[in-house]
């Protein structure tokens, strides 16, 4: 019985582990927050658009260079909308009470949360995170060697052990 105990206190353990690294720091480590004003801004931070009829994302190293060619574009809903863009990808972008545009930008390797606000028909951004394999295996590779590790040293420093 105290083996199953000591196998399901590991399992949980590395849940644990494996959900910190997974879940929670991509969350941390990516976000990055702007001040009015700010010019270092993510070159992969998204801004939904209508461009002839269709939805699309234009990234800020695109925008930066025209701002007032994409001002028409701009996306301006009033409410929560979803689209399937033709790459496969997808957008979901939804207006706050106070005026600002969350947007979720899913790719074929990344998830990306963007909010910004429009004024006078320009983009300023607020904040970024994203997610995505590039950024989740290097942590599962940490959270393996930690796991380990961990187990390592409790055997090392276990009571009664010499």
């Amino acid at each position: 019985m105290s083996r199953y105990r000591s196998l399901i206190r590991q399992l949980l353990q590395l849940g644990a582990v494996v959900t910190l690294c997974v879940v929670l720091a991509p969350w941390l480590l990516t976000y990055q927050h702007y001040l009015s004003g700010q010019t270092a801004i993510a070159p992969n931070f998204p801004i939904a658009i209508r461009d002839q009829g269709s939805v699309s994302v234009v990234l800020w190293r695109e925008y930066q260079q025209s701002p007032t060619r994409y001002a028409p574009l701009l996306l301006t809903e009033g409410r929560e909308l979803s689209w399937p863009l033709e790459d496969g990808s997808a957008v979901r972008l939804l207006q706050t009470p106070d005026g600002l545009f969350d947007l979720t930008y899913y790719t074929s390797h990344y998830v990306f949360w963007a909010r910004y606000q429009i004024q006078s028909g320009t983009v300023q951004p607020i904040s970024l995170r994203y997610t995505g394999a590039f950024i989740i295996f290097p942590l599962l590779l940490l959270a393996a060697t930690a796991y380990l590790t961990i187990m390592l040293l409790r055997k090392l420093y276990r009571p009664g052990h010499r």
